[in-house]
């Protein structure tokens, strides 16, 4: 490791850390001595959109581009700060280069998603949406994954997921999947419990923080079931 890149990676931490005038701080002091020092620029594109400059970021991924465009980074917090800025078809095509110049290209298509979303294309966001599972650490279950095929007797679990928002949101589908027949096991946060007690009649009810589910035929996570069902008449919700 170069001293370049132990000093990125300091100042990478801090900024993980939300200590974003610290990591500041640090990447003028890299980019004094050596203004074309890529990972620095990233790094200080990064700290300015933790404090909310998506202009002053955008300019530091566009001069760390300028001086290396195959660097994935780079293009994802372009894209990132584009997003920010109100421009998603922009961000897109950023993130479209980012996964393209990425070995791991699970989190620019994830980022990538977002802008989809955000743009109404919601046909290509949500299946572009299915690349969450890396960056956002969905839990993974030994069943196999239910396709949105006839359940025909058998049991599945249901995993809510991410914030309580989407959760309360998504949730609707879930009397839905009920209604198809076989048996579904709705697995949410424990303190949600009281909120979904009207799906009782219909759905099985379990908390997250009683740990895997045990005796079911096939899982899938919340947001996933409007991919795997989605048809005519039942249009897209961003």
């Amino acid at each position: 490791m170069t001293a370049g890149e132990a000093t990125a990676g300091g100042i990478a931490a801090l900024t993980d850390a939300g200590k974003f005038a610290d990591a500041m701080a640090q990447c003028a002091h890299a980019l004094a001595a050596n203004s074309h020092e890529v990972a620095a620029r990233i790094n200080q594109g990064a700290a300015h959109l933790g404090l909310g400059d998506a202009k002053a970021a955008r300019r530091a991924f566009n001069r760390a581009i300028n001086d290396d465009p195959t660097v994935a980074a780079a293009w994802n917090g372009l894209g990132n700060a584009l997003y920010d800025l109100g421009r998603p078809d922009d961000a897109v095509e950023a993130f479209n280069t980012a996964a393209n110049l990425s070995p791991d290209p699970a989190m620019p298509r994830f980022h990538r998603a977002m802008a989809l979303l955000a743009a109404g294309d919601y046909a290509q966001g949500w299946a572009e949406y299915e690349h969450r599972t890396v960056p956002l650490t969905l839990r993974r279950h030994a069943a196999p994954p239910w396709k949105g095929d006839a359940l025909d007797g058998r049991r599945l679990l249901i995993s809510a997921e991410q914030g309580y928002g989407d959760m309360i949101q998504f949730a609707r589908f879930v009397p839905l999947v009920a209604a198809q027949g076989g048996t579904v096991v709705f697995e949410v946060p424990a303190e949600l419990l009281p909120l979904f007690a009207p799906f009782a009649d219909s759905v099985t009810l379990t908390a997250t923080e009683d740990g895997p589910v045990d005796g079911v035929d096939c899982h899938i996570h919340l947001e996933r079931y409007r991919l795997v069902r989605n048809h005519e008449g039942f249009p897209f919700v961003a």
